[in-house]
């Protein structure tokens, strides 16, 4: 099998070996391994130089008739025949030498590759998550038994874009981040983690549109071939799982209406105007809602909304700022929201003739970007509410809600 080692044996059988004069040859399918002559000093092949260097195959002798050839880490190439062949220099009675060979018979070795049995799982904690919520993803490895290594990419729902590395995790626990999110990450935005030794995570916070798509996981097996000082690495498996995330957008689910339950009131009187914004707050994606206000019998046409003036805005940070129309002397208006961020009311008190008109709210949906910037998403504008305001005693004209509609 790949990656044990291997022991050969070569018995020399003759008499007052250490008398005599032998040297052994170690051959490998018709390649010279290596030639120990009678100083035991072994003279190596030109294959097998780096590799004994490496400290993964030695030559020696044992015993005066017993010599080894060991090999660290087989590979699949070492398969073949080995043989050693011994060979003795004799001297004649003219003072001549001549060597006379032996060899032993094929010892037939098969080296079987490693084979990985890994499989990979990939899941994630929801299918669909909302924008500005964390995609977070575990990508599980099972029947590892090296170390590994894990490569997150993306590409789109089509997957006919390129695909995009997301991460690296390497065999020593190293992160990579790829070119297109590697600022993301600088922000702690994208987070790579090896949970346990044969489960990671990839961790998107904040997410964006754009993340929508299918998350590759690739876990690559590893086998050391080199040494400890000099590792060499080779790959002997690879798997991947896809999974298909969907981000719904908060603006495809944005929506802004206004109503009242006091269109028409008696001079003195109070009333309530309730902004309902939906979704409900993200401080990733949060709004901004501003009360507007245009007075009865400007001349206007009904939906100019130059002639609306602000009144009062509830910003992105939750605080409030006042806009430059002002309701009449001796009314007194107040502002609220609900803790849920949806409901924003206006309540007018003490109302007169200058608070009659047409009010309307508008929202503004902002996404926070990773590096703390801030990006206009949407708009919505609510219905009209018009607001009768009139002398005690008078009747009032039948009030018609106008259809709720958004731009």
């Amino acid at each position: 099998m790949a990656g044990e080692p291997l022991e050969l044996r070569c018995a020399i059988e003759a008499q007052n070996v250490p008398e005599r004069f032998f040297s052994v040859s170690w051959v490998f399918s018709s390649s010279p391994v290596a030639v120990v002559g009678p100083s035991a000093v072994p003279i190596l092949g030109p294959d097998y130089v780096a590799r004994e260097a490496a400290g993964l195959m030695s030559v020696r002798k044992e015993s005066s008739n017993v010599h080894l050839l060991k090999l660290q880490r087989l590979r699949p190439e070492d398969t073949g025949k080995y043989i050693c062949r011994v060979t003795e220099r004799e001297k004649t009675p003219t003072g001549d030498f001549i060597d006379r060979s032996k060899r032993s018979r094929n010892v037939q070795i098969t080296v079987q590759p490693l084979k990985s049995n890994i499989t990979v799982s990939l899941s994630a904690n929801s299918s669909e998550v909302l924008e500005g919520d964390r995609i977070q993803l575990t990508c599980s490895v099972h029947s590892a038994t090296g170390p590994l290594s894990i490569v997150w990419q993306w590409t789109d729902k089509q997957s006919v874009g390129p695909i995009q590395e997301v991460a690296s995790l390497n065999r020593d626990g190293t992160v990579v981040h790829g070119p297109s999110y590697r600022e993301r990450s600088v922000y702690g935005e994208i987070r790579v983690e090896r949970v346990r030794a044969d489960i990671f995570s990839l961790s998107l916070y904040n997410a964006l549109p754009g993340d929508e798509g299918q998350y590759h996981c690739t876990a690559t097996q590893w086998i050391q071939a080199g040494t400890e000082t000099e590792p060499n690495w080779e790959k002997i498996g690879e798997q991947s799982a896809t999974k298909t995330i969907t981000v719904k957008t908060v603006e495809s689910s944005f929506m802004v209406s206004a109503s009242s339950r006091t269109p028409s009131i008696t001079f003195g009187d109070s009333f309530d105007l309730l902004c309902l914004v939906k979704p409900r707050h993200n401080p990733r994606v949060p709004t901004s809602v501003t009360w507007r206000f245009m007075p009865a019998g400007a001349r206007a046409e009904v939906e100019d909304q130059g002639e609306f003036k602000d009144l009062v805005t509830f910003t992105r940070e939750g605080t409030l700022q006042w806009g430059e129309q002002l309701l009449g002397l001796g009314t007194r208006t107040t502002v609220d929201r609900s803790h849920s961020n949806t409901n924003f009311r206006l309540s007018v008190t003490r109302a007169g003739r200058r608070e009659a008109g047409k009010y309307q709210c508008t929202a503004i949906l902002w996404r926070r970007n990773y590096n703390n910037s801030w990006s206009r998403v949407a708009n919505r504008t609510s219905n009209l509410l018009g607001i009768s305001v009139l002398q005690p005693g008078k009747a009032s004209w039948p009030f018609v809600k106008q259809n709720e509609y958004n731009y």
